[in-house]
Protein backbone atom coordinates (compact mmCIF):
# COMPACT_ATOMS: atom_id res chain seq x y z
CA UNK A 1 0.00 0.00 0.00
CA UNK A 2 1.26 3.49 -0.63
CA UNK A 3 1.23 6.18 2.02
CA UNK A 4 0.12 8.92 1.54
CA UNK A 5 2.41 11.79 1.59
CA UNK A 6 5.59 9.57 2.33
CA UNK A 7 7.97 11.21 0.06
CA UNK A 8 7.01 14.80 1.54
CA UNK A 9 9.60 14.44 4.38
CA UNK A 10 11.65 12.35 2.83
CA UNK A 11 14.34 14.02 0.20
CA UNK A 12 13.37 12.35 -2.73
CA UNK A 13 16.62 12.39 -4.01
CA UNK A 14 18.39 10.58 -0.94
CA UNK A 15 15.85 8.74 0.93
CA UNK A 16 16.99 10.75 3.75
CA UNK A 17 13.93 11.42 6.83
CA UNK A 18 15.34 15.01 7.64
CA UNK A 19 12.82 14.91 10.32
CA UNK A 20 13.64 12.04 12.20
CA UNK A 21 17.63 13.58 12.66
CA UNK A 22 16.90 15.79 14.83
CA UNK A 23 16.46 13.10 18.19
CA UNK A 24 19.79 10.96 17.06
CA UNK A 25 22.48 12.67 19.06
CA UNK A 26 20.27 12.52 22.38
CA UNK A 27 20.05 8.91 21.73
CA UNK A 28 23.78 8.84 21.18
CA UNK A 29 24.09 10.48 24.18
CA UNK A 30 22.12 8.25 26.46
CA UNK A 31 23.87 5.34 24.97
CA UNK A 32 27.34 6.08 25.33
CA UNK A 33 26.83 7.31 28.71
CA UNK A 34 25.61 3.95 29.66
CA UNK A 35 28.03 2.04 27.36
CA UNK A 36 30.99 3.86 29.49
CA UNK A 37 29.68 2.84 32.54
CA UNK A 38 29.13 -0.80 31.56
CA UNK A 39 33.04 -0.61 30.91
CA UNK A 40 34.00 0.53 34.47
CA UNK A 41 31.85 -2.25 36.31
CA UNK A 42 33.86 -5.49 35.06
CA UNK A 43 31.16 -7.63 33.66
CA UNK A 44 31.36 -9.09 30.54
CA UNK A 45 27.98 -8.31 29.31
CA UNK A 46 25.31 -6.29 30.22
CA UNK A 47 21.59 -6.02 28.91
CA UNK A 48 19.32 -2.90 30.20
CA UNK A 49 16.30 -0.63 29.44
CA UNK A 50 16.55 2.46 29.45
CA UNK A 51 14.79 6.08 28.70
CA UNK A 52 16.47 8.95 26.72
CA UNK A 53 16.31 11.53 29.39
CA UNK A 54 12.70 14.25 28.50
CA UNK A 55 14.90 17.16 28.38
CA UNK A 56 17.63 15.95 25.74
CA UNK A 57 14.48 15.60 23.41
CA UNK A 58 11.82 18.16 23.94
CA UNK A 59 11.01 20.12 21.43
CA UNK A 60 12.06 23.90 21.59
CA UNK A 61 12.25 24.99 17.43
CA UNK A 62 9.69 24.69 14.93
CA UNK A 63 6.43 24.31 15.22
CA UNK A 64 6.59 22.16 11.50
CA UNK A 65 9.88 19.84 12.26
CA UNK A 66 8.21 18.76 15.48
CA UNK A 67 5.19 17.87 13.59
CA UNK A 68 6.92 15.79 11.23
CA UNK A 69 8.00 13.44 13.22
CA UNK A 70 6.43 14.23 16.89
CA UNK A 71 8.81 12.11 19.75
CA UNK A 72 7.78 12.20 22.98
CA UNK A 73 9.62 9.40 24.25
CA UNK A 74 11.93 7.74 23.04
CA UNK A 75 13.21 3.78 25.19
CA UNK A 76 16.11 2.21 24.74
CA UNK A 77 16.98 -1.27 24.88
CA UNK A 78 20.88 -1.98 25.82
CA UNK A 79 22.96 -4.69 25.29
CA UNK A 80 26.78 -4.41 25.85
CA UNK A 81 29.63 -7.18 25.62
CA UNK A 82 33.08 -7.55 26.21
CA UNK A 83 33.56 -11.19 26.69
CA UNK A 84 35.66 -12.13 23.08
CA UNK A 85 39.10 -12.13 23.13
CA UNK A 86 41.18 -9.94 20.45
CA UNK A 87 41.55 -12.28 18.46
CA UNK A 88 38.14 -13.45 18.15
CA UNK A 89 37.00 -10.15 17.93
CA UNK A 90 39.25 -9.54 14.53
CA UNK A 91 36.98 -11.73 12.88
CA UNK A 92 34.00 -10.45 14.41
CA UNK A 93 34.34 -6.70 14.64
CA UNK A 94 34.90 -6.23 10.44
CA UNK A 95 38.40 -3.97 11.07
CA UNK A 96 37.06 -1.99 13.77
CA UNK A 97 38.18 -1.86 17.13
CA UNK A 98 34.02 -2.36 18.42
CA UNK A 99 31.31 -3.76 16.74
CA UNK A 100 27.66 -1.83 16.70
CA UNK A 101 24.38 -3.10 16.14
CA UNK A 102 20.57 -1.38 16.15
CA UNK A 103 16.98 -2.43 15.65
CA UNK A 104 13.54 0.11 15.23
CA UNK A 105 10.79 -1.78 16.86
CA UNK A 106 7.11 -1.27 15.27
CA UNK A 107 4.22 0.15 16.23
CA UNK A 108 1.81 -2.29 17.72
CA UNK A 109 -0.40 -4.07 20.06
CA UNK A 110 -0.88 -3.25 23.74
CA UNK A 111 -0.23 -7.26 24.42
CA UNK A 112 3.29 -7.13 22.45
CA UNK A 113 5.82 -7.48 24.37
CA UNK A 114 7.99 -4.79 23.00
CA UNK A 115 6.82 -2.33 20.33
CA UNK A 116 6.49 1.33 19.76
CA UNK A 117 3.29 2.89 20.31
CA UNK A 118 1.57 6.01 20.42
CA UNK A 119 1.97 8.73 23.18
CA UNK A 120 0.02 12.08 24.75
CA UNK A 121 1.31 15.07 23.37
CA UNK A 122 0.68 18.77 24.70
CA UNK A 123 0.46 20.39 21.06
CA UNK A 124 -2.92 20.88 20.04
CA UNK A 125 -3.45 20.32 16.79
CA UNK A 126 -2.14 17.03 16.86
CA UNK A 127 -3.92 14.13 17.78
CA UNK A 128 -1.10 12.05 18.95
CA UNK A 129 2.55 11.89 19.89
CA UNK A 130 5.00 8.92 19.77
CA UNK A 131 6.93 7.22 21.91
CA UNK A 132 9.84 5.15 20.08
CA UNK A 133 11.19 1.52 21.35
CA UNK A 134 15.29 1.46 19.67
CA UNK A 135 17.34 -1.22 20.24
CA UNK A 136 21.12 -0.94 20.40
CA UNK A 137 24.30 -3.14 20.39
CA UNK A 138 27.95 -2.14 21.47
CA UNK A 139 30.47 -5.40 21.27
CA UNK A 140 34.15 -4.83 22.04
CA UNK A 141 37.24 -7.38 23.16
CA UNK A 142 38.36 -7.76 26.78
CA UNK A 143 41.48 -5.87 26.00
CA UNK A 144 39.47 -2.62 24.81
CA UNK A 145 40.46 1.05 25.78
CA UNK A 146 37.86 3.12 24.71
CA UNK A 147 40.48 6.40 24.73
CA UNK A 148 41.63 5.56 21.76
CA UNK A 149 38.17 4.60 20.20
CA UNK A 150 36.06 7.58 21.53
CA UNK A 151 35.18 9.30 18.26
CA UNK A 152 35.38 6.21 16.19
CA UNK A 153 32.69 4.22 18.20
CA UNK A 154 30.52 7.55 18.40
CA UNK A 155 30.72 7.76 14.56
CA UNK A 156 29.33 4.17 14.36
CA UNK A 157 26.92 4.15 17.16
CA UNK A 158 25.53 7.21 15.22
CA UNK A 159 24.90 5.67 11.88
CA UNK A 160 23.33 2.96 13.59
CA UNK A 161 20.76 5.34 15.03
CA UNK A 162 20.67 6.99 11.49
CA UNK A 163 19.64 3.78 10.13
CA UNK A 164 17.15 2.77 12.73
CA UNK A 165 15.50 5.97 12.90
CA UNK A 166 14.76 6.10 9.53
CA UNK A 167 12.46 2.63 9.92
CA UNK A 168 10.68 4.25 13.03
CA UNK A 169 10.03 7.36 10.77
CA UNK A 170 8.60 4.89 8.25
CA UNK A 171 6.66 3.06 10.80
CA UNK A 172 5.26 6.31 11.84
CA UNK A 173 3.96 7.28 8.73
CA UNK A 174 2.21 4.37 8.23
CA UNK A 175 0.94 4.47 11.42
CA UNK A 176 -0.29 8.05 10.16
CA UNK A 177 -1.95 7.51 7.51
CA UNK A 178 -2.48 3.41 6.81
CA UNK A 179 -6.18 3.85 8.21
CA UNK A 180 -8.68 1.18 9.02
CA UNK A 181 -5.95 -1.80 8.90
CA UNK A 182 -4.60 -3.37 11.95
CA UNK A 183 -1.24 -1.74 13.55
CA UNK A 184 0.44 -4.73 12.91
CA UNK A 185 0.21 -4.52 8.84
CA UNK A 186 1.42 -0.88 9.43
CA UNK A 187 4.80 -1.90 8.41
CA UNK A 188 7.11 -2.62 5.33
CA UNK A 189 6.97 -6.26 4.84
CA UNK A 190 9.79 -8.36 6.83
CA UNK A 191 9.03 -11.77 5.57
CA UNK A 192 12.72 -11.70 3.63
CA UNK A 193 14.62 -10.66 7.09
CA UNK A 194 13.07 -13.90 9.08
CA UNK A 195 13.58 -16.59 6.66
CA UNK A 196 17.15 -16.23 7.20
CA UNK A 197 17.62 -18.89 9.27
CA UNK A 198 19.55 -22.28 9.41
CA UNK A 199 16.44 -24.78 10.54
CA UNK A 200 17.70 -27.61 8.97
CA UNK A 201 20.84 -28.12 10.35
CA UNK A 202 22.86 -27.62 7.15
CA UNK A 203 26.34 -27.79 7.92
CA UNK A 204 27.85 -24.51 9.29
CA UNK A 205 30.76 -23.43 6.51
CA UNK A 206 28.21 -23.92 3.67
CA UNK A 207 25.18 -22.57 5.68
CA UNK A 208 27.49 -19.58 6.42
CA UNK A 209 28.38 -19.01 2.92
CA UNK A 210 25.11 -19.23 1.30
CA UNK A 211 23.69 -16.48 3.87
CA UNK A 212 26.65 -14.09 3.71
CA UNK A 213 27.06 -14.26 0.04
CA UNK A 214 23.29 -14.62 -1.36
CA UNK A 215 20.52 -14.56 1.45
CA UNK A 216 21.80 -11.54 3.27
CA UNK A 217 21.84 -9.20 0.29
CA UNK A 218 17.78 -10.61 -0.01
CA UNK A 219 17.43 -8.80 2.95
CA UNK A 220 19.76 -5.73 2.25
CA UNK A 221 17.58 -5.71 -1.35
CA UNK A 222 14.71 -5.08 0.73
CA UNK A 223 13.24 -1.32 -0.16
CA UNK A 224 13.63 -0.13 3.40
CA UNK A 225 16.88 -1.39 3.88
CA UNK A 226 17.70 0.49 0.50
CA UNK A 227 16.70 3.74 2.52
CA UNK A 228 18.21 2.85 5.78
CA UNK A 229 21.37 2.09 4.39
CA UNK A 230 21.17 5.74 2.45
CA UNK A 231 20.16 7.43 5.75
CA UNK A 232 22.79 5.63 7.85
CA UNK A 233 25.82 6.59 4.97
CA UNK A 234 24.34 10.30 5.31
CA UNK A 235 25.52 10.54 8.92
CA UNK A 236 29.24 10.44 7.56
CA UNK A 237 28.22 12.54 4.22
CA UNK A 238 26.62 15.31 7.09
CA UNK A 239 29.61 15.28 9.13
CA UNK A 240 33.15 14.28 7.12
CA UNK A 241 31.73 16.17 3.57
CA UNK A 242 30.92 13.77 0.55
CA UNK A 243 34.04 11.80 -0.20
CA UNK A 244 33.58 9.72 2.75
CA UNK A 245 30.18 7.79 1.68
CA UNK A 246 33.18 5.77 -0.37
CA UNK A 247 34.36 4.54 2.82
CA UNK A 248 30.82 3.58 4.21
CA UNK A 249 29.49 -0.16 4.98
CA UNK A 250 26.35 1.15 2.64
CA UNK A 251 28.50 1.85 -0.84
CA UNK A 252 30.63 -1.33 -0.33
CA UNK A 253 26.83 -3.44 0.13
CA UNK A 254 25.87 -1.13 -2.96
CA UNK A 255 28.79 -3.01 -5.25
CA UNK A 256 28.59 -5.96 -4.31
CA UNK A 257 24.96 -6.01 -4.97
CA UNK A 258 25.07 -4.45 -8.01
CA UNK A 259 27.90 -6.61 -9.45
CA UNK A 260 26.36 -9.94 -8.14
CA UNK A 261 26.73 -13.13 -10.48
CA UNK A 262 24.28 -16.05 -9.95
CA UNK A 263 26.70 -18.10 -12.29
CA UNK A 264 29.53 -16.82 -9.77
CA UNK A 265 27.56 -17.80 -6.29
CA UNK A 266 26.94 -21.16 -8.15
CA UNK A 267 29.85 -21.82 -9.64
CA UNK A 268 31.32 -21.20 -5.60
CA UNK A 269 28.79 -22.70 -3.89
CA UNK A 270 29.49 -25.99 -5.56
CA UNK A 271 32.80 -25.69 -4.54
CA UNK A 272 31.92 -25.18 -1.17
CA UNK A 273 29.77 -28.52 -1.03
CA UNK A 274 32.27 -30.76 -3.15
CA UNK A 275 34.93 -29.95 -0.38
CA UNK A 276 32.60 -30.55 2.45
CA UNK A 277 31.62 -34.06 0.42
CA UNK A 278 34.83 -34.74 -0.11
CA UNK A 279 35.87 -34.43 3.85
CA UNK A 280 32.70 -36.24 5.16
CA UNK A 281 31.92 -38.50 2.73
CA UNK A 282 28.70 -38.86 0.89
CA UNK A 283 26.69 -41.27 3.18
CA UNK A 284 27.26 -38.13 6.23
CA UNK A 285 26.16 -35.52 3.77
CA UNK A 286 21.90 -37.29 3.22
CA UNK A 287 21.02 -38.85 6.95
CA UNK A 288 18.14 -37.25 6.93
CA UNK A 289 14.71 -38.28 5.23
CA UNK A 290 12.46 -36.53 2.96
CA UNK A 291 13.21 -33.13 1.77
CA UNK A 292 16.33 -33.40 4.17
CA UNK A 293 18.07 -35.83 2.19
CA UNK A 294 17.69 -33.67 -0.71
CA UNK A 295 21.49 -32.55 -2.06
CA UNK A 296 22.78 -29.72 -0.16
CA UNK A 297 21.91 -27.38 -2.53
CA UNK A 298 18.84 -28.35 -2.74
CA UNK A 299 18.09 -28.61 1.20
CA UNK A 300 19.27 -24.84 1.33
CA UNK A 301 16.64 -23.52 -1.33
CA UNK A 302 13.96 -25.27 0.30
CA UNK A 303 15.08 -24.38 3.82
CA UNK A 304 14.72 -20.29 2.96
CA UNK A 305 11.80 -21.08 1.16
CA UNK A 306 9.88 -22.93 4.00
CA UNK A 307 11.02 -20.25 6.62
CA UNK A 308 9.82 -17.51 4.02
CA UNK A 309 6.28 -19.52 3.80
CA UNK A 310 5.98 -19.25 7.86
CA UNK A 311 6.78 -15.63 7.86
CA UNK A 312 4.22 -14.86 5.22
CA UNK A 313 1.58 -16.98 7.00
CA UNK A 314 2.67 -15.44 10.13
CA UNK A 315 2.77 -12.00 8.59
CA UNK A 316 -0.43 -12.11 6.29
CA UNK A 317 2.42 -11.45 4.12
CA UNK A 318 2.32 -10.87 0.42
CA UNK A 319 4.91 -13.14 -1.25
CA UNK A 320 7.44 -11.32 -4.28
CA UNK A 321 6.85 -14.76 -6.06
CA UNK A 322 4.95 -17.69 -6.31
CA UNK A 323 6.43 -19.85 -3.43
CA UNK A 324 4.78 -23.21 -4.77
CA UNK A 325 6.21 -22.57 -8.59
CA UNK A 326 9.44 -21.95 -6.81
CA UNK A 327 9.58 -25.04 -4.69
CA UNK A 328 9.39 -26.51 -7.76
CA UNK A 329 12.46 -25.26 -9.50
CA UNK A 330 15.78 -26.16 -8.72
CA UNK A 331 18.43 -23.73 -6.66
CA UNK A 332 20.10 -22.49 -10.21
CA UNK A 333 16.59 -20.79 -11.08
CA UNK A 334 16.09 -19.36 -7.51
CA UNK A 335 19.63 -17.80 -7.40
CA UNK A 336 19.05 -16.40 -11.11
CA UNK A 337 15.90 -15.42 -10.35
CA UNK A 338 16.78 -13.61 -7.48
CA UNK A 339 19.83 -12.22 -9.07
CA UNK A 340 18.09 -9.37 -10.92
CA UNK A 341 16.38 -8.26 -7.73
CA UNK A 342 19.65 -7.84 -6.10
CA UNK A 343 21.54 -5.87 -8.87
CA UNK A 344 18.29 -3.28 -9.01
CA UNK A 345 18.34 -2.54 -5.41
CA UNK A 346 22.07 -2.35 -5.83
CA UNK A 347 22.15 0.02 -8.26
CA UNK A 348 18.99 1.92 -6.58
CA UNK A 349 21.40 2.19 -3.41
CA UNK A 350 24.46 3.40 -5.09
CA UNK A 351 22.12 5.91 -6.71
CA UNK A 352 20.61 7.34 -3.32
CA UNK A 353 24.65 7.62 -2.16
CA UNK A 354 25.61 9.28 -5.15
CA UNK A 355 22.88 11.97 -4.51
CA UNK A 356 24.06 12.48 -0.95
CA UNK A 357 26.28 15.22 -2.27
CA UNK A 358 22.69 17.70 -2.01
CA UNK A 359 23.43 16.97 1.91
CA UNK A 360 27.16 18.07 2.55
CA UNK A 361 28.61 21.27 3.57
CA UNK A 362 30.03 22.30 0.71
CA UNK A 363 33.71 23.32 2.58
CA UNK A 364 34.29 19.53 3.45
CA UNK A 365 34.08 18.70 -0.86
CA UNK A 366 36.79 18.04 -2.90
Amino acid sequence: MRISGFERFINEKTGVSLPSLQYSDAICEAALKEFYSFLRNGKRSESKNIEVPKEAIKFDGRKEDFKAFPVVNIRLELIFSKGMSEEEFEQFGNGKKHAVGGAAYRFGHKNWKAYSRRAKTDMKDLNFGIDLLMGLEIFVPTGYKPEEDREELRDSVMEAIYHEMNHLYEFYMRLQNQKGIPLWKRSPSISVTHSDMNTWKIPRAIYDFWAQDFTYYLYLSEPHEVRAQSQEAAYQVMKYGFERVFNTTAWKYAKEMESFSADEFLKKLDAEIEAYSRERGPEKTALYSGMLSLPLKERLKQMWLSEYAKAINADKDRPIFDIEKMKRKGCEYFVRHMEKRINSAGSKLKRNLGRLFDLSDPKDNI
